[in-house]
């Protein structure tokens, strides 16, 4: 009993001093991890270019070119209206026009940046001229049915205008003179048959002619602007293979050097960002296009100036409505005096000339590009 006690009381007081011990014993410092700068780390993020504010800045490229009013004709107008497009100020100043003075050709008559307010500015110019067209057909038709009309009361009237004549010279007893007034009668009818007859024949003649010199020179202008339209295909799609070559290349380049950095940073611009591939799509599609070379004149700018598919489209579109605003050549000199009134009226009436035409088209694009440049 003793030794039980006596082991337990042992136990009990080395339990204490031990605690004690550890009670007393200072503690150590724990091991210190080093401290994560967030300037450090996010100086290192910044130096990688951001993928998704290029893929923005490329859609917002895109937007621009939907709906952007202005249009810029001072120093720099093209780099700032046609971002990485290469477009120059001289090919920037031309491209609001609608064709070039030497005659060689149409241009697209962009006079904004969007294409809606291009739109808002030059609606609809191929439809504008087919209905101005139209226009001109009804009213050449009318002429034709006013002198036809014209002749039919003229022709009810003249047997009462007779029986007057006829009645004053029995009045008067002048009877030889009644065979007279009657043969002068006759040929009066037959000469409103005549002119109402000459009037609907010019008419047609007008109508029909016009028609067919529209039509020819608006297959014309297809004809010219179909093999244009595939010769400039592949000169797109090499601008395209050419951007996404440069991306490559840089690539390549900074990986071959170490520099995972600007490898990363070339990636991002040359496949995401406006500088490149997605640029150049936006470019040679909603844009005016890119230039690769210098542009002075009209033939530097169709071999210098890759278009874009609005280009073509806009310049077509010039194309076609010009073409249908052509006309017809007057009548030969033998057609009655009456029929080549109506020709010339119906003529007058129906279209201006191409040429007339055109260059009010073209002062007009003009006007509204100064003008949007100004907002």
């Amino acid at each position: 009993m003793q030794i039980s006690l006596r082991s337990q009381l042992v136990a009990g007081t080395t339990a204490i001093v031990g605690a004690a011990a550890v009670a007393m014993t200072p503690i150590a410092p724990a091991a210190q991890l080093p401290a994560l700068s967030s300037s450090n780390a996010a100086a290192a993020l910044a130096a990688y270019a951001n993928p998704f504010s290029a893929l923005y800045n490329s859609v917002n490229l895109g937007i621009n070119y939907v709906i952007n009013g202005n249009y810029s004709l001072d120093a720099g107008g093209g780099a700032t209206n046609w971002p990485a497009a290469g477009i120059s100020d001289y090919t920037n100043s031309v491209l609001p026009f609608g064709y070039w003075n030497d005659g060689a050709g149409y241009l697209p008559a962009i006079t904004n940046i969007g294409l809606i307010p291009n739109f808002l500015t030059v609606p609809f110019p191929v439809g504008t001229q087919v209905l101005d067209n139209w226009i001109g057909y009804v009213n050449t038709a009318y002429q034709a049915g006013a002198q036809v009309i014209n002749a039919g009361l003229n022709l009810l009237w003249a047997p009462v205008g007779l029986t007057i004549a006829i009645i004053g010279d029995l009045a008067s007893g002048n009877i030889a003179d009644i065979p007279v007034q009657i043969q002068a009668s006759l040929a009066y009818a037959v000469t409103q048959i005549q002119d109402a007859a000459a009037a609907v024949v010019g008419g047609a003649y007008v109508i029909a002619t016009n028609f067919i010199a529209k039509a020819t020179a608006a297959v014309q202008v297809l004809a010219a602007a179909i093999p244009t339209a595939l010769a400039n295909l592949p000169r797109q799609l090499g601008v395209v293979a050419a951007s996404a070559q440069t991306a490559i290349t840089n690539i390549t380049t900074a990986l071959a050097t170490g520099n995972v950095e600007g490898a990363w940073n070339a990636a991002v611009a040359g496949l995401l960002g406006p500088t490149g591939v997605p640029g150049t799509i936006v470019n040679l599609s909603l844009g005016a296009g890119v230039q690769t070379g210098e542009v002075s004149d009209s033939t530097t700018y169709y071999a210098n100036v890759v278009p874009s598919v609005r280009n073509e489209v806009q310049t077509l579109g010039q194309g076609l409505s010009v073409a249908l605003a052509s006309t017809a050549p007057l009548p030969a000199a033998a057609v009655r005096s009456a029929a080549a009134r109506t020709v010339k009226t119906a003529a007058t009436a129906q279209t201006s000339a191409p040429a007339k035409k055109a260059a009010a088209r073209v002062s007009r694009h003009a006007a509204s590009a100064k003008a949007a440049s100004t907002r």
